[in-house]
């Protein structure tokens, strides 16, 4: 055991908020530091591993390390960090000379996440409290380039159909939620209307749109919020898309709340890989119960924000 490896094994499972920032120029930050300060709230509960010498547990490790740095203030940057780690994890897991392309492998790995029973609470409550401002960031995405080529709708759409016949529902839910509401040439509050409907589709409520009732499966749901909500902001923030969303002016707390809720489902997600690494890297049972505490901490920092 090398000193550097138990230092930074250490720097990750023992990492708390020591102090509370100081007060920020920004709209965002300035909400946010306001919070933590109301709440007393850790902001993050870090997965316990237990010390491996494994090669890649060290080598993903430091991506960790270097994402709880970063918080509580850059949750974009920590969201990146985790999710580089998940994608260079899962790229190793896979048989050479396979290349990791989300749109080909989250249906059937929304159907293994899904099918964990340890985590059938977990995911219930994951998929429950998705921040209203996450929804009108992927309404914001399809619906504004509907049927516009080289737009995000057309990368987003892309992903839904390959491979076939794993987002029927959902694809089908776009088209006639665009259609009742005339995507993209919106009405004043329409396009708020239609990220509403993609919440109540989100949480798994049963929605009529044009004249047809649909539930969404839950596996399908996964699947959609990773192609859809984390690569589309991985992708934003990769090729530098979007100002940094809390040094704008027009950032709020309710901007941290979709950005936390994105960092929660990286940590999730490469946890639940870490969990399929030989040895394992980490335990069902205790990944839940260490994603519902961030879940639980996610909204007393953020309480009503949650839904506006």
């Amino acid at each position: 055991m090398s000193k550097v490896r138990l230092q930074r094994h250490n720097r990750y499972k023992g990492w708390l908020l020591s102090e509370v920032p100081p007060d920020s120029i920004f709209p965002a930050e300035a909400a946010l530091v306001q919070r933590i300060r109301e709440t007393g709230d850790q902001v993050f509960s870090p997965y316990q591993f237990s010390f491996h010498e494994d090669d890649t547990y060290h080598y993903h490790l430091a991506f960790l390390v270097e994402a709880v740095e970063l918080l509580p203030l850059k949750f974009d940057l920590a969201f990146d960090a985790i999710w580089r780690a998940f994608e260079s994890l899962y790229a190793k897991q896979l048989p050479p000379p396979t290349a990791f392309k989300l749109g080909d492998i989250a249906p059937s790995f929304a159907a293994q996440i899904d099918a964990t029973s340890e985590h059938d609470i977990l995911l219930n409550r994951l998929l429950e409290i998705i921040p209203a401002q996450s929804c009108e960031y992927i309404a914001q995405r399809i619906f504004r380039t509907w049927r516009q080529p080289q737009s995000d709708y057309q990368k987003i759409w892309n992903r839904l159909e390959n491979p076939p016949n794993n987002h029927d529902e959902i694809r089908g839910l776009l088209g006639r939620i665009a259609t009742k509401y005339s995507a993209p040439n919106f009405a004043l509050g329409d396009e708020r209307k239609a990220a509403m409907l993609l919440r109540l589709i989100i949480q798994g409520s049963e929605v009529e749109v044009g004249g047809i009732k649909t539930t969404v499966p839950r596996s399908q749901r996964i699947s959609f919020l990773l192609n859809a909500l984390l690569y589309t902001f991985r992708n934003d923030r990769f090729h530098g898309s979007m100002q940094p969303p809390f040094k704008s002016s027009v950032g709020t707390i309710s901007t941290y709340a979709h950005v936390h809720y994105c960092f929660i489902w990286a940590h999730y997600v490469f946890l639940f890989r870490a969990m399929m690494h030989t040895p394992a890297l980490a335990d069902a049972t205790e990944l839940a119960a260490n994603t519902l505490r961030n879940l639980d901490s996610m909204c007393r920092i953020y309480g009503k924000h949650l839904r506006k």
